[in-house]
């Protein structure tokens, strides 16, 4: 029986798994404003020349699919990191399905685009911080599996 499974739980555990939470709760704001929102709601971000009408007209037009697969990457992470919280173990597949669900969302919403041009270079760099921090929760999990502290 390792040291953590016997009694105390690093410190730096509750940090990474608080931390994740913040992150993977954002996350599901961002759901939220993106299956509310509205013509009316991108307008002022249109107006201030924030981002493109083109480029807001490809928000309002996303498929329920990509929504859905957002809502699964979001949703999923928060799952996850809550059972990191509670140091369980299903907390690794959580994050697992995370990661497909944030994969497939932007293979669908960025790999049958019609022009990519509209989107701005922020969404790519975003897209690739999510997936890279969701492939980090997945063998930061692991590791925690193996040394005895997700246990339950």
């Amino acid at each position: 029986m390792s040291h953590e499974s016997a009694g105390k739980v690093p410190a730096w555990f509750w940090v990474v798994s608080l931390l994740a939470l913040a992150w993977y709760l954002f996350g599901v704001f961002q759901f939220y404003t993106s299956v509310t929102m509205s013509a009316a709601s991108l307008a002022p971000m249109v107006k201030s020349g924030q981002i493109t009408q083109v480029y807001a007209d490809f928000i309002l037009a996303m498929p329920i699919s990509v929504k859905v697969l957002f809502g699964t990457a979001t949703i999923g992470g928060t799952l996850a990191s809550l059972f990191l919280l509670l140091r369980k173990q299903g907390a690794k597949s959580l994050f697992i399905i995370s990661l497909f669900g944030a994969i497939l969302m932007y293979v669908l919403l960025y790999g049958f685009g019609k022009d990519l041009r509209i989107i701005p270079s922020s969404d790519f760099i975003i897209a690739s911080v999510v997936m890279i921090v969701t492939f980090l929760m997945i063998l930061f999990s692991g590791r925690m599996i193996k040394r005895g502290i997700l246990n339950r």
